[in-house]
Order: structure tokens, then sequence, then C-alpha cells
């Protein structure tokens, strides 16, 4: 199928690492190579299910580690996209609105390094419920209006207020949002994403949440048969190396 495009400027990439963000990793680790520019930024971050959560993270953050290593991505170590602490007032959010500070948080730290860039792997569908277009479409639309409207709002945050004709756009970029469980499969496949990067695959056995990912997706012909370790190797970065440019 065809391989969605990412922005042409340099980005921060969300990861939950998940197959999603490993799939965006490995679009942008190709692109990268042919165009022969300094990798993506990866920065570990959860928009999904609050349940279990404290379980969930450590996993997460060993699995965006190695789908950055795995992709010869950069990555920003010293800051996430993690939901706030449990308190009365986080629980109080709406997940729209946890989704809205992540995204903003995220546009602040990008500003820092000196990107306008962000992709969110965000998907509708999921290994427990499909995307149906019919029955998700007003989730779809929201979905990117936020993607667009958090992007607004970080553009005018990163200009301090002040009337710059010259500002540059904040984009926020929702790449594989709408695709279905069997898209996504396929293009993983393509792409040869192997499943040993997700965060779901090496705590599959203690965590049911990870079991019940890793044996959906697991079964799919397309991905057992195509699968591979076999990713893009391009030269990597610190952002340590960044901020001081």
């Amino acid at each position: 199928m065809p391989t969605p495009r990412l922005t042409s400027e340099r980005c921060l990439i969300l990861s939950d690492g998940g197959l999603e963000s490993a799939v965006v990793a490995a679009i942008a680790a190709e692109q990268t190579a042919r165009a022969d520019t300094e990798p993506p930024v990866v920065m570990a971050a959860w928009w999904g299910s609050l349940t279990d959560l404290d379980l969930v993270l450590p996993s997460i953050d060993r699995a965006v580690a190695r789908q950055a290593d795995m992709f010869g991505l950069a990555m920003l170590t010293d800051q996430t996209g993690y939901p706030p602490e449990q308190s009365e007032d986080a629980l109080a959010l709406s997940e729209g609105a946890q989704h809205s500070q992540m995204l903003l948080q995220a546009a602040g730290y990008a500003n820092a390094i000196g990107i306008r860039r962000i992709v969110w792997p965000v998907r509708i569908g999921s290994a427990l419920r499909d995307f149906e277009q019919a029955r998700d479409l007003e989730q779809l639309a929201n979905t990117i209006d936020r993607s667009v409207l958090a992007g607004r709002l970080a553009t005018l945050d990163a200009g301090g207020g002040q009337a710059d004709t010259e500002l540059r756009e904040v984009l926020i970029e929702t790449p594989v949002v709408d695709f279905s469980n069997i898209q996504l499969a396929d293009l993983a496949g393509d792409l040869s994403v192997p499943l040993d990067g997700c965060w779901w695959f090496q705590d599959r056995q203690i965590l049911p949440s990870a079991h019940a990912e890793y044996k959906y997706w697991a079964a799919l012909p397309v991905l057992n048969a195509r699968s591979s370790a076999g990713a893009v190797e391009i030269k990597s970065a610190r952002v340590d190396d960044l901020i001081g440019r």
C-alpha cells in the first residue's frame, strides 16, 4: 500500500512504543536516508488508556528507546509527554483535554530545540476495536481538529505574543489516524517493522494489556510473513548536541 509521507522538515515524533509509532519511525528513517538529512527526534508519550499506567510506562520507556535505536533516530531523553500524576485535578480532565496538554507540551519541547514540526502517531482504531469510518467519523474529526488547533496555539506561544511576519507555523501531523488494523499491518509488513520493538512484545507474559496487543498483531499473517529485523539504518544523533546549535 502507499506509504504516507511525513513533513520534509526535521520533526519531533511522539512515540508510545506501539506499532503505529514503529511504523512512523520506519517511514521517518527511510525518508531521512533518502534525503541524507539529520534524523528526526523521538519523545516518549502516552495517549492511551490510563488503566495500570504505572505498570505500562516502564515498558513504553524501553520500547521507545529500542525503536529510536533501531531506526537510527535521535531521542529526547529528559522530557516526556506522559499524563500528569493521577491527582484529583488530573483525573478530572477529559481524554481530549489530556491530549491537548500533551501536544502543547510537546510543541514547547520541540521549539526549545528548534523544531516546528510534530508527528503524532495517534490512531482511532486499536487491537481491541478496529476503526470504522461511519462509526468513528466524529472522533476522527475531533482528533484532526485538535492537532490543527494545538499547532496554531503553539505557533502563537512560540512567537511570545509578538507580531512577526516571519513566524514559522507549528504543524502537528497525524499520518495514520484513520488507518484500519489491516492497513497498519500491511504497511508495517511492507516496511519490515519488527514486532519486538513494540512495548507490548517484551512484557507480554506479565502485563495483560501487553498480552492482548501481542496476541492480536502476532496472529496476522501479513506481519508474520514480512516483518523482520531489517530496519533502515541511518546515522543517529544526540539531542544534547542539538540544543547548543
